[in-house]
């Protein structure tokens, strides 16, 4: 099984995704959290985080937003043959930290022509091709958690996924409010996992830790 969670940066997507894997671990499903472009050390993922947060610690002055975009998708497709296809050969649940919605998606709030979006849209559904997750979790705030990300690039981007939600996709997507307590949204997220689990849960059941919500 695939689960993927997508929104603009600080709408706590990293915490669901994180705490999906932990529930899962509980109800003894063996489960991998992966997140993009990815954080571990030695890896094409990390080294396109750290580039693209810190682009003068490599001597880069300025990152043209195409570039940028296609080096996310390069982390993509290694992420996907590195970790995410073999951990699903395995029979595991893969809970993701972003999908390849984000490449289009951050192209399109960076002000890349109509026509190149569209071009690293196709070119990511051509990578994932059958990998197609069971379902996306567009998480939503109206601002976001914290001062990290400037308020018109976020407002931009929520619009943005909102946008991109509504296309013609084959995941099923499920919206998750987050304005209120974690509690409240991870319970949203566990409800629908439970619907897609159920029927090869151990015991028959989704299990989850003594006094979840």
């Amino acid at each position: 099984m695939l689960f993927a969670f997508e929104g603009p940066d600080e709408v706590g997507k990293t915490s669901l995704a994180s705490a999906l894997v932990e529930r899962l671990r509980y109800g003894g499903f063996a489960a991998e959290y992966v997140a993009l472009p990815g954080h571990v050390v030695g890896t094409l993922g990390h080294h396109v985080y750290e580039l693209h947060h810190n682009p003068a610690d490599f001597g880069v002055h300025q990152l043209d937003p195409v570039s940028t975009q296609l080096l996310h998708v390069a982390s993509h497709i290694d992420q996907l043959n590195r970790a995410v296809v073999p951990a699903l050969e395995r029979g595991e649940a893969v809970v993701l930290d972003r999908y390849w919605w984000s490449a289009p998606v951050y192209a399109a709030a960076f002000r890349v022509p109509p026509h190149v979006v569209d071009a690293l849209a196709a070119l990511e559904r051509a990578v994932w091709r059958d990998v197609v997750a069971d379902i996306v979790f567009l998480v939503r705030r109206a601002l976001p958690l914290t001062s990290a990300v400037a308020l018109d690039t976020f407002l931009r981007l929520r619009q943005l996924y909102d946008d991109f939600a509504t296309q013609d996709h084959r995941e099923p997507v499920v919206a998750i409010d987050n304005e209120g307590d974690f509690a409240s949204a991870l319970a949203t997220v566990e409800r629908a996992v439970r619907d897609v689990l159920q029927p090869s849960a151990p015991g028959g059941r989704f299990a989850e830790p003594s006094g979840a919500s």
